[in-house]
């Protein structure tokens, strides 16, 4: 898991029951006991079990979490588990429905591979070739998809926007077919922020939020949509009240995250739906 997340550019903490996942609301393995977890859109029920054993339809045998701690609207929660017998491997990010906890197969065929020979399993997937467009990859996708990790994306938009500090904010390498896969990129200062994608297409960060041209047209309608971090804001003092709320992360299409002194975290959603959780331990 160290080196794959080298190679993509990111660090993976392992965790356990004694040192749960930080990831906003999520903290695995201790919710695998909760009753909203999905599991390729199936409710299965699940279990933390370093030796494999035990009753429920899924087993985890491992966590490992990755959280930029630095500047980032990301973060990813790998589950290395077995099912039916099977080795398996599920993820979940930060793209989540308003209810439940969803989590999917990887399709990354080094950890499939991996940690099917690590287990002894075979693996869940009855066809990982099937599952994985990198294994009928050919030679001119390859060359077409070329920025593969976060460092090649640095480098890449160091050439093309400046030799200024930039940082890795999200990815999505690993989780989709190479010709889906970008990067965010931001300036260490936040005030530029790119989408760098396989094929070296640049965007902006906004260039991906919904499109807005049916949108109310009065700015002040208070049903229409959140598309700025000053009116998230205000809608969670409007919502919850001024709990000395300070900006984390976030943006239009993942939603502003916020934090209090006092232990809470608020997920302020451009439809204007407030997520809040409350951690006692994180409270100053």
């Amino acid at each position: 898991m160290k080196t794959w997340g080298s190679e993509m550019g990111q660090d993976y903490i392992k965790r356990d029951m004694n040192n749960n996942s930080s990831s906003v609301g999520f903290h695995y393995p201790k919710d695998l006991s909760r009753n909203d977890n999905f599991f390729d859109e199936k409710k299965l029920s699940s279990e933390w079990s370093p030796n494999g054993t035990g009753n429920k339809d899924l087993e985890v045998v491992a966590v490992y979490e990755h959280l930029d701690r630095r500047m980032t609207t990301s973060y990813y929660i790998y589950l290395f588990g077995i099912q039916d017998g099977k080795s398996v491997i599920y993820y979940i990010n930060q793209n989540q429905p308003v209810e439940g906890r969803h989590f999917l197969q990887t399709k990354n065929k080094d950890l499939i591979s991996g940690f099917s020979k690590i287990s002894g399993l075979n693996s869940y997937s009855d066809d990982t070739k099937k599952n994985d467009s990198d294994t009928a990859e050919n030679s001119d996708d390859k060359q077409k998809y070329f920025i593969r990790s976060a460092k090649q994306a640095i480098a890449y938009i160091k050439e093309k926007k400046g030799d200024e500090v930039w940082v890795a904010q999200h990815g999505n390498a690993g989780m989709v077919p190479w010709k889906d896969v970008y990067f965010t990129i931001m300036s260490q200062d936040g005030k530029s922020g790119y989408h760098v994608y396989s094929d070296g297409t640049i965007k902006e960060q906004m260039d991906d939020t919904p499109d807005t041209s049916h949108k109310e047209s009065s700015s002040n309608d208070s049903h229409g949509k959140i598309t700025t971090q000053s009116e998230a804001f205000q809608e969670l003092i409007k919502q919850h009240g001024d709990k000395g709320w300070k900006f984390t992360y976030g943006n239009q299409t993942n939603g502003w995250n916020f934090k209090s002194p006092n232990g809470y975290q608020a997920d302020v959603l451009s439809n204007r739906m407030i997520q809040m959780d409350h951690d006692a331990s994180s409270a100053k």
